[in-house]
């Protein structure tokens, strides 16, 4: 009889597995997963399916599955491995009393041992390293099992979820499939850090998602550095432009900047007879340029270029002034990174800021955004690049934030992709003292003022 007991405790030591791992494999599933292996007629990826979208009652179920073996286990283990210890304690000369609690105490250690590694941390890892493989071993049986005992979980369960309710939470029933913008670029990130996902890949998702949390703003080119020429501007004036600029594209000015009427290319001034260029004008050779808001997102501003082929628009402020001008280029940049030619290397990747300052991609060379910005960075064989004189100076990988002073200016990580150091921001140190002595004249104002009138 005590065997029979002892064969009992075990079976209910292999089911609290069973339950164990239907939980963390239903937890641990993704929904993509699952639907792939219903789509490829995989064994049981029905009742998987049909468990993950009753993911609440299915937990239930396996709370009250591992409540009720693991009672069952201490009832049957301890009497039954008692029963069947005591005498061999006896044959050793113990007392039956004193033979009785420690076989009593090693029933109990022995049914704990088992059932944590056997009922509890086998079947969890299992399910955390082959998910899949876990279900299709352990969801089938539970799912048996929530129909069996279907009135005693949906009592539990309903109340748990009135519990919720009254905190002011909505129970689900089913897990959420969708994952935010943030949650996707961690995963994304972890997998690159794992060596999952080759980094490059990684850099290109971490840009996709979060393309429609940049503006237009972001990406335009300020009017301070515009290239533009005026409508009285001839087909001659434009290929010289374009010869001296690099730029194919040329935003037309009427009355002033705030006034961009239309965008000329420099295909179209060529398509002008050499003889007749002198008397080409600008305003006879562009096209309708469109304007977007500052805060206009950039999937929403690549929508707007796509849909009326163009690769220029006009980047206006809150006032209906005009910011700067903002290309396909731009935007694409955005998403794979900067795009350079043999023309525009170093013009297009160290971009003035409105308020001065530079944006510098830390792949640059000191030298090559010392001869674009006119303040020296030093240069050493110990790094090629600014993100490398950034993690020298520093002595660890930057930060968003960090930032090192050279003669004249400082340089401020802006931006990070993973341990990369994307951008920065280079601030002269001009600009700081132009404020001050603004303030400065400001406060001295108007007492000179006052004394100019007194006299």
């Amino acid at each position: 009889m005590e065997w029979l007991l002892l064969l009992l405790a075990l079976l209910m030591i292999v089911g609290n597995g069973f339950f164990v791992a239907a939980e963390f494999s239903l937890l641990t599933l993704d929904k993509h997963t699952v639907d792939d292996a219903v789509a490829k007629g995989a064994r049981f990826s029905g009742t998987i399916q049909k468990a993950t979208k009753q993911l609440s009652t299915q937990l239930s179920a396996a709370q009250v599955g591992i409540t009720i073996t693991a009672l069952m286990t201490g009832y049957l283990m301890e009497p039954s491995v008692g029963a069947l210890v005591a005498p061999l304690l006896e044959t050793l000369g113990l007392p039956q009393s004193l033979a009785a609690g420690i076989a009593l105490g090693f029933a109990l250690v022995l049914s704990t041992i088992l059932s944590m590694v056997i009922g509890e941390l086998v079947p969890k890892n299992l399910a955390i390293a082959a998910p899949m493989h876990a279900a299709r071993i352990a969801v089938p049986f539970q799912y048996v099992f929530s129909i069996v005992f279907k009135p005693i979980i949906a009592v539990l369960n309903g109340t748990a979820n009135r519990a919720l309710i009254s905190m002011g939470i909505e129970p689900q029933e089913e897990g959420a499939a969708g994952r935010s913008p943030e949650e996707l670029t961690a995963l994304v990130r972890h997998s690159a850090d794992e060596g999952k996902m080759a980094e490059q890949t990684a850099d290109l998702l971490e840009r996709t998602l979060s393309f429609s949390q940049r503006t237009a703003e972001d990406v335009m080119t300020p009017r301070t550095r515009m290239v533009s020429v005026t409508k009285d501007s001839t087909a001659a004036d434009i290929v010289d432009v374009a010869r001296r600029t690099g730029y194919s594209r040329f935003p037309v000015v009427g009355e002033s900047l705030d006034d961009i009427v239309g965008v000329v290319h420099i295909k179209s001034a060529l398509s002008v007879p050499l003889d007749n260029r002198q008397d080409a004008y600008a305003g006879g050779l562009m096209t309708e340029v469109a304007q977007v808001p500052e805060t206009l997102p950039l999937d929403r501003l690549l929508l707007r270029l796509r849909s009326r082929s163009t690769q220029m628009v006009v980047v206006v402020d809150e006032y209906g002034g005009t910011a700067g001008v903002a290309t396909l280029e731009d935007a694409v940049e955005e998403l794979v990174g900067e795009v350079a030619d043999e023309h525009d290397r170093l013009r297009v990747t160290v971009r003035p800021a409105r308020d001065g300052t530079w944006i510098v991609p830390g792949r640059l060379r000191p030298d090559e955004v010392t001869s674009v910005v006119g303040l020296e960075v030093p240069e050493d064989p110990d790094y090629e690049t600014v993100a490398g004189f950034m993690m020298l100076e520093l002595g660890r990988i930057p930060e968003d934030g960090d930032e090192v002073r050279i003669d004249g200016a400082r340089i401020v990580v802006e931006r990070m992709h993973g341990r990369r150091v994307e951008r920065l921001r280079l601030i002269p140190d001009y600009l700081v003292h132009d404020r001050v002595r603004g303030r400065a004249a400001v406060g001295s104002g108007s007492p000179d003022a006052e004394r100019g009138e007194e006299r």
